[in-house]
């Protein structure tokens, strides 16, 4: 049994979401489980169901798509961050996601089936589970509206703004292909900045 205790960045991202009480909190942490991850090792496989839900308690991971053998960045994930192919989780089809450690990770975990037993003991867990499927959408959403709407320096400066650290804790190919454009022009740009 994991002891949530023992992460309390998980009870405050959790507790940001739904206020669970003692008797909740307790089926909950039975649920989760404690798995590492070392850098360059992959949390989810393109092709393959996703059947987790991950918190991040350390580490950065890079999610990617990957198609005509290029990677193109969707997002990178820090410490207090669910990460998962939430499409291939709900509807148990292969991912189209790859989620790969960018450095030494460490993740609690709940499986697809866990997380179906908790909705069934309680409204609670549903309204939870509900809660976290919104937070989800509105990331996604503002991802598509910034790649959409923003220039490559403003994509940088909210990246720069939301998630400073990951800067530095990524390489900047990486960062580039995030943004959409080349190292070369992501060294012109913060050159000019």
């Amino acid at each position: 049994m994991t002891n949530i205790a023992n992460y309390p960045l998980l009870k405050k991202v959790i507790c940001q979401l739904y206020s669970f009480n003692n008797e909740e909190w307790e089926a909950l942490e039975q649920k989760h489980s404690v798995r590492v991850f070392k850098k360059g090792e992959y949390l989810i496989k393109q092709e393959t169901i996703c059947d987790v839900i991950s918190f991040i308690t350390q580490g950065i991971f890079v999610s990617y798509f990957k198609a005509d053998s290029k990677k193109r960045l969707r997002g990178f994930f820090t410490e207090g961050n669910y990460i998962s192919d939430y499409r291939s989780f709900l509807t148990q089809q292969p991912a189209t996601t790859v989620v790969q450690a960018a450095e030494d990770c460490e993740v609690l975990q709940i499986t697809h089936k866990q997380l179906e037993e908790c909705y069934t003991l309680d409204k609670a867990y549903e309204r939870w589970g509900r809660m976290m499927a919104e937070q989800s959408y509105v990331a996604m959403f503002d991802r598509m509206q910034s790649l959409s709407l923003l220039t490559f320096k403003e994509r940088y400066l909210q990246l720069q703004q939301n998630t400073p650290d990951v800067l530095q804790r990524v390489p900047q190919y990486m960062i580039a292909s995030y943004l959409g454009i080349t190292p070369e022009a992501l060294s012109r740009l913060r050159k000019k900045m």
